[in-house]
């Protein structure tokens, strides 16, 4: 579908919104070239900072992040151990980091969070230093701005519904990312 790019969707769970103290601790992202997704659970390591209205909203359990329950140690994997496969993943589309787009909603967040987990290996980071970003709500506002309509709201489940677009597991990044790829295509179609 995309020739010139490699282009990946993704999103994020985390225990809060501030990327500085705050952790991811479920990653999914999809890779367009081959329908491909992962999405890894990851142990916190701001273990003081875990907001708990991020997690009614995400419905991971404090003691599955902490390690205290079996599940919790056998799911939550360690950050550096999430990083390494993400880091092998990514080299099987033979593309160079400056080739690759990061697409999300309010992409932004997430790539922050992104970059601050590969804060202290940036060289590795799979979207380089300067990382290219679409944002499907950013799409959203230009095709109403094109078409001189309005959302009252430009979040995720407001623009799935929009393209008629369900997502039956709302805030689980897997579904979360799903979701998202079929609303790109959607805008995508649109565009065309």
């Amino acid at each position: 579908m995309f020739k010139h790019f490699a282009v990946y969707i993704l999103d994020t769970e985390t225990t809060g919104l501030d990327h500085k103290s705050n952790d991811i601790i479920e990653l999914s992202i999809y890779r367009c070239s081959d329908d491909a997704i992962k999405t890894w659970k990851i142990k916190p390591e701001h273990t003081n900072n875990i907001n708990d209205e991020a997690l009614r909203i995400n419905k991971h359990k404090l003691e599955d992040l902490l390690h205290q329950t079996e599940y919790g140690k056998a799911n939550y994997l360690k950050k550096q151990d999430v990083m390494f496969d993400v880091e092998n993943w990514f080299m099987e589309d033979n593309s160079l980091p400056k080739d690759r787009i990061l697409v999300g909603q309010n992409v932004i967040f997430d790539a922050q969070f992104l970059q601050e987990m590969w804060k202290e290996s940036k060289e590795t980071f799979p979207f380089g230093d300067r990382p290219f970003m679409i944002d499907v709500r950013q799409i959203a506002l230009f095709i109403d701005l094109c078409k001189e309509e309005r959302q009252e709201f430009y979040n995720l489940n407001t623009l799935l519904k929009k393209f008629n677009i369900k997502n039956a597991k709302a805030h689980t990044a897997e579904a979360d990312t799903l979701a998202t790829k079929e609303l790109f295509y959607q805008q995508i179609k649109c565009l065309r």
